[in-house]
């Protein structure tokens, strides 16, 4: 979800890392917009709620750097980027 002002939107991520995500968003957006971001990552239940600016938008697809996270919010990324990683990791027989 991509709030601001009193404005809401839907979205939905396509790339994530510490330093911000990409998301195809409809709404009016404009570059450098500053806007809050909600979001889970699975498994979690609990949303991580990100203040961010808008660095790209085209096509409706944005890029959003964030501008505040805190060591909590940073390391539920990393897992989730981890975890990502180890479900793509090819497995090779043992010699």
């Amino acid at each position: 979800m991509l709030a601001f002002g009193v404005e809401v939107a839907r979205g939905s991520c396509f790339d994530i890392s510490i330093g911000g995500l990409g998301a195809s968003v409809a709404g009016p957006i404009q570059l450098g917009q500053e806007v809050r971001l909600e979001f889970t990552l699975p498994p979690q239940e609990e949303s991580l709620l990100l203040k961010a600016m808008v660095r790209h938008f085209e096509a409706g697809r944005c890029g959003f750097e964030f501008l505040t996270i805190t060591p909590e919010d940073r390391d539920a990324i990393l897992a989730y980027g981890d975890s990502l990683t180890k479900k793509k990791r090819p497995r090779f027989p043992r010699q």
